[in-house]
């Protein structure tokens, strides 16, 4: 659970589990990487470190033969990615990237990698997605970006991981979060930026979670943002040098 202390000020957790200091500081997030046009790939991601980002969020897909794929769409250059194999569909695809691929980058470059897993995913999807994270020592530096049934899904797993939960728009959605709040490591509030507000922002710091309002591409409205006292800001192209 996130800690304040008097002045507002994030401290690093509460003793109860461990997690990347990089939690603990304001950051934006590289929305796919932060390049549109090269979105989900390698070369994306490798961008979006070199110009400064410390989170980076990528979608995850599954090939016909359960291997988690990076893709925002169900397709990929107009190829279904549950239609193929992963070998057969890299093949076609030469710039698709593996979920572990990416996981091993951002490792090495001591950034958190957010997993937007908010399409349809089953059980056994989400274990394979876990033990990915896991098998790549990425647990204490991966947010899963989920609605709560996974959520609950994952705490079930493992109550050391970091959720994000989406559509996190009101002082109710936080109060329907209690348990899960309660029941990992740290939980965030995925919330629509145009829906946030200072009110909004000190409840979910005094329930115990973080705010993440999306998409923002305005570095004006960053920094606004920002003011309320969020912690994380999802941007297509805000770059950090410039905020």
């Amino acid at each position: 659970m996130a800690v304040y202390d008097k002045n507002g000020k994030r401290v690093a957790g509460d003793g109860k589990k461990q997690v990347s200091g990089l939690f603990y500081e304001n950051h934006l997030v590289a929305h796919k990487g932060g390049n549109a046009g090269t979105a989900n790939t390698i070369a994306n991601f490798e961008s979006g470190i070199a110009n400064g980002y410390k989170i980076l969020e990528a979608d995850v897909r599954f090939t016909s033969d359960s291997v988690p794929v990076l893709s925002h769409d169900a397709t990929i250059s107009g190829y279904t990615i549950a239609s193929y194999t992963y070998e057969a569909l890299v093949e076609l695809v030469p710039t698709l990237a593996r979920l572990d691929d990416f996981l091993i980058l951002c490792k090495k470059n001591n950034v958190v990698a957010e997993l937007d897993f908010t399409k349809e995913y089953n059980a056994s999807q989400t274990q394979i997605c876990y033990q990915t994270v896991k098998r790549c020592g990425m647990l204490s530096r991966t947010i899963f970006t989920v609605y709560e049934e996974t959520a609950i899904a994952l705490m079930a797993i493992d109550q050391d991981v970091v959720v994000c939960v989406s559509g996190v728009d009101s002082t109710s959605g936080v109060d329907g979060l209690t348990d899960i709040i309660k029941g990992v490591a740290l939980c965030i509030c995925s919330t629509t930026y145009t829906s946030v507000t200072k009110e909004l922002v000190e409840y979910m710091h005094n329930a115990g979670c973080l705010s993440k309002p999306w998409t923002v591409n305005s570095a004006d409205t960053i920094n606004t943002l920002f003011g309320y006292g969020c912690d994380f800001i999802i941007t297509d192209s805000v770059k950090p040098s410039s905020i």
